[in-house]
């Protein structure tokens, strides 16, 4: 039976960066959907994962980012965790062209492991909420 990947948090924002003591810092992060006012439209997004590791070792995951059908990025991760002790997976900033409406998904996989999406959002043409 595969075991499942345990997520502690998952987030999209536009930039990530290694804080101090440890610390990530997740500059304007996406709550919602992402409305954008026109398109086509650029983006730049940056990806946080916490996982949440079964137990100790080695855990090699795959990570890949889609939009829509199509594979935008994929990252091979090797992480050294501690059971239940969060271990962090940054993907700092990319640059996407959204052309449509579409959806991003980012999803993980690893050997032994169930495929899993870990995060989804609607990419979508419309009037940007006011604070």
């Amino acid at each position: 039976m595969e075991k499942t990947i345990h997520i502690g948090n998952a987030v999209v924002c536009e930039y990530v960066a290694a804080g101090e003591n440890g610390k990530t810092s997740l500059i304007n992060v996406y709550s919602g959907d992402i409305i954008v006012s026109a398109l086509p439209s650029s983006l730049h997004l940056g990806i946080y994962i916490e996982l949440i590791p079964e137990t100790d070792g080695d855990i090699d995951i795959q990570i890949e980012i889609m939009l829509g059908e199509k594979m935008l990025a994929e990252a091979h991760v090797k992480i050294t965790g501690k059971k239940n002790e969060p271990a962090s997976i940054v993907l700092a900033a990319m640059q996407i062209l959204i052309e449509q409406d579409t959806m991003l998904k980012v999803i993980a996989d690893g050997d032994g492991y169930e495929k899993r999406t870990v995060l989804a959002k609607k990419i979508f043409q419309g009037a940007i909420p006011n604070r």
